[in-house]
């Protein structure tokens, strides 16, 4: 993020600037090689305005790479960021912590492995912290893209959900959807 700006004032300009080049960023391309920008270690899908504005960078960019990382965690792996590149700053939320469960005494309570016990307490108030992130294609030495694996087959799983949705579907030679009054 540019020194000064704020993250969603940095979000409203790279949107503001590919809208008036004529991109609706939202819109996913259908060529299969698609999909939104997610942690290269987690595998976790960014959500929310980090996968909007990630997928504004990456537009703007020329990145054709959906996985991200920090710095640390693409050294955890032994990538390398190439030297010069600029990351891309995002926001996350914590709602939740990690307190220590303690004993009578005030002691803490260790588990069979000998640490520390705790549990995951709702904070009052969350708060917001930042990270900067890379795309993959700025780093050296981190593995090619590969077609993602589901654990289940996303077409079977599209064709449950509308058979259990009771819609009747029917197929001709026409161009177009029509949903007509009384078909529920």
């Amino acid at each position: 993020m540019a020194a000064g700006k704020d993250y969603r004032e940095e979000l409203t300009a790279k949107l503001i600037e590919q809208l008036e080049a004529g991109t609706a960023p939202w819109q996913k391309p259908w060529d299969g090689r698609s999909r939104l920008p997610y942690n290269a270690t987690t595998d976790k899908p960014y959500r929310g305005v980090n996968s909007l504005y990630l997928s504004l960078v990456a537009g703007a960019r020329g990145y054709e790479d959906s996985r991200w990382a920090t710095y640390r965690q693409a050294a955890e792996q032994g990538w390398q960021v190439r030297k010069g590149e600029k990351g891309v700053g995002i926001e996350y939320w914590k709602h939740t912590e990690s307190q220590t469960i303690h004993d009578a005494n005030g002691d803490s309570v260790r588990g069979a492995d000998g640490k520390a016990v705790t549990r995951e307490v709702a904070l009052a108030r969350p708060r917001v912290f930042y990270a900067t992130v890379f795309n993959l294609q700025q780093m050296e030495g981190a593995p090619e893209p590969t077609q993602r694996a589901y654990a289940w087959n996303p077409q079977d799983r599209a064709e449950q959900i509308l058979r259990a949705s009771g819609a009747r579907i029917l197929h001709d030679q026409g161009g177009s959807c029509l949903l007509l009054p009384g078909d529920r």
